[in-house]
């Protein structure tokens, strides 16, 4: 990252981060979500030196990722309110907005914004068989119909 800071390497980090604190001791975890929302910002800072005009989007749904994976829905909240609305104006992938959802363990909604992103064609459904943000809904019926759609199942 150090050579090549980019946003896109910074977001993945923060949801590295935030998976490893999800997995660690009480005690250890409250550090990773730390380290995880100090890349938030860094890839947020990336993106608006970009692009000073716009918020950005992905720091919404990232930092309400990051807070709900912690265990803190309220600080989440106004974050997923935010991602909410850009996904509405299509400013933001239904994909995206679903992992958080899926970290709340609702599956209904998690599912729902899965399939929007299907009829959106979101590239990001290559790899939600394989991504640990969505395990817990693989056992529904609904994902492995998704799957079977998409010809990944």
């Amino acid at each position: 990252i150090a050579r090549k800071d980019t946003a896109v390497a910074r977001w993945n980090l923060t949801v590295t981060y935030a998976l490893i604190g999800a997995r660690s001791v009480r005690g250890q975890s409250s550090g990773w979500f730390g380290k995880a929302l100090e890349q938030c910002r860094a890839a947020a800072a990336i993106e608006k030196a970009a692009s000073p005009a716009s918020r950005s989007t992905n720091e919404d749904v990232t930092t309400a990722l990051v807070y709900t994976m912690a265990g803190d829905v309220r600080a989440a909240r106004p974050y997923l309110e935010r991602a909410e609305a850009a996904m509405q104006a299509r400013a933001l992938s239904p994909v995206l907005l679903a992992r958080v959802y899926a970290a709340r363990h609702e599956n209904k909604r998690a599912l729902e914004l899965l399939w929007q992103g299907a009829s959106w064609r979101d590239r990001r459904l290559l790899y939600v068989n394989i991504s640990p943000l969505f395990a817990n809904v693989r056992g529904e019926p609904q994902f492995r119909d998704l799957l079977q759609k998409m010809r990944l199942a």
